[in-house]
Protein backbone atom coordinates (compact mmCIF):
# COMPACT_ATOMS: atom_id res chain seq x y z
CA UNK A 1 0.00 0.00 0.00
CA UNK A 2 1.36 3.58 -0.91
CA UNK A 3 1.10 6.26 1.77
CA UNK A 4 1.43 9.90 1.40
CA UNK A 5 3.90 12.13 3.72
CA UNK A 6 1.74 14.04 5.74
CA UNK A 7 3.66 17.73 4.37
CA UNK A 8 3.95 16.00 0.78
CA UNK A 9 0.40 15.74 1.05
CA UNK A 10 -0.25 19.19 2.46
CA UNK A 11 1.80 20.37 -0.11
CA UNK A 12 -0.15 18.81 -2.91
CA UNK A 13 -3.52 20.23 -1.68
CA UNK A 14 -2.01 23.14 -1.27
CA UNK A 15 -1.15 23.73 -4.69
CA UNK A 16 -4.42 22.77 -6.10
CA UNK A 17 -5.40 26.57 -4.58
CA UNK A 18 -2.42 28.37 -4.91
CA UNK A 19 -1.48 27.45 -8.56
CA UNK A 20 -4.77 28.62 -10.40
CA UNK A 21 -4.04 31.92 -8.71
CA UNK A 22 -1.08 32.65 -10.00
CA UNK A 23 -2.01 31.33 -13.32
CA UNK A 24 -5.04 33.00 -13.64
CA UNK A 25 -3.06 36.66 -12.60
CA UNK A 26 -1.05 36.29 -15.61
CA UNK A 27 -0.94 39.52 -17.58
CA UNK A 28 -0.22 42.41 -16.08
CA UNK A 29 -1.04 45.93 -17.85
CA UNK A 30 2.07 48.51 -18.37
CA UNK A 31 2.10 52.07 -16.88
CA UNK A 32 0.60 54.78 -19.16
CA UNK A 33 4.70 56.10 -19.28
CA UNK A 34 5.58 52.43 -20.33
CA UNK A 35 2.82 52.06 -22.92
CA UNK A 36 3.92 55.53 -24.44
CA UNK A 37 7.72 54.96 -24.31
CA UNK A 38 6.95 51.71 -26.21
CA UNK A 39 4.59 53.38 -28.77
CA UNK A 40 5.92 54.65 -32.84
CA UNK A 41 4.11 58.06 -31.79
CA UNK A 42 6.13 58.89 -28.93
CA UNK A 43 9.04 59.74 -31.60
CA UNK A 44 7.54 62.23 -33.68
CA UNK A 45 5.68 63.63 -30.27
CA UNK A 46 7.35 66.61 -28.04
CA UNK A 47 6.74 66.93 -24.03
CA UNK A 48 4.68 70.14 -23.55
CA UNK A 49 6.07 72.93 -20.99
CA UNK A 50 4.76 75.51 -19.10
CA UNK A 51 7.57 77.95 -18.46
CA UNK A 52 10.31 76.02 -16.77
CA UNK A 53 8.02 73.09 -15.85
CA UNK A 54 8.32 69.69 -18.21
CA UNK A 55 4.29 68.35 -18.01
CA UNK A 56 4.63 64.66 -17.92
CA UNK A 57 3.63 62.97 -21.47
CA UNK A 58 1.87 60.23 -19.96
CA UNK A 59 -0.16 59.64 -17.01
CA UNK A 60 -2.42 57.80 -15.29
CA UNK A 61 -6.69 58.97 -15.28
CA UNK A 62 -9.02 56.62 -13.56
CA UNK A 63 -8.47 52.39 -14.09
CA UNK A 64 -6.58 51.67 -17.06
CA UNK A 65 -6.94 55.07 -18.12
CA UNK A 66 -4.20 57.18 -19.89
CA UNK A 67 -4.05 60.79 -20.84
CA UNK A 68 -1.55 61.78 -23.15
CA UNK A 69 -0.31 65.24 -23.66
CA UNK A 70 2.06 66.27 -26.30
CA UNK A 71 2.51 68.33 -29.40
CA UNK A 72 3.59 65.99 -32.52
CA UNK A 73 5.14 66.89 -35.41
CA UNK A 74 2.85 67.96 -38.68
CA UNK A 75 3.66 67.11 -42.13
CA UNK A 76 5.39 70.75 -42.84
CA UNK A 77 8.18 69.30 -40.13
CA UNK A 78 6.75 72.22 -37.36
CA UNK A 79 4.96 70.88 -34.34
CA UNK A 80 1.47 71.31 -33.83
CA UNK A 81 -0.97 72.76 -30.99
CA UNK A 82 -1.25 70.74 -27.88
CA UNK A 83 -2.66 67.61 -28.34
CA UNK A 84 -4.26 65.91 -24.86
CA UNK A 85 -5.79 62.24 -26.05
CA UNK A 86 -7.23 59.81 -22.80
CA UNK A 87 -7.70 56.12 -23.76
CA UNK A 88 -7.24 52.95 -22.14
CA UNK A 89 -3.67 52.02 -21.61
CA UNK A 90 -3.43 49.04 -24.10
CA UNK A 91 -4.36 51.43 -27.03
CA UNK A 92 -1.34 53.84 -26.44
CA UNK A 93 1.08 51.64 -28.34
CA UNK A 94 -1.35 52.20 -31.41
CA UNK A 95 -1.33 55.90 -31.14
CA UNK A 96 -0.19 57.32 -34.57
CA UNK A 97 0.94 60.79 -35.10
CA UNK A 98 -1.60 61.87 -37.84
CA UNK A 99 0.02 65.17 -39.25
CA UNK A 100 0.27 66.56 -35.55
CA UNK A 101 -2.81 64.55 -33.94
CA UNK A 102 -3.05 61.19 -32.00
CA UNK A 103 -5.31 58.31 -33.19
CA UNK A 104 -5.91 55.06 -32.11
CA UNK A 105 -5.05 53.07 -35.42
CA UNK A 106 -4.21 54.03 -38.71
CA UNK A 107 -4.58 57.89 -40.11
Amino acid sequence: MNTIRVGAGVAMICSLFVLPFNVSAGYTFPTCQQAWADSEARHSCESIRSGSVVIPEASESGHRQCVIKVRCKQSSGYFGPQDDVTVDVTQVRDLNNCNGHLKVGSC
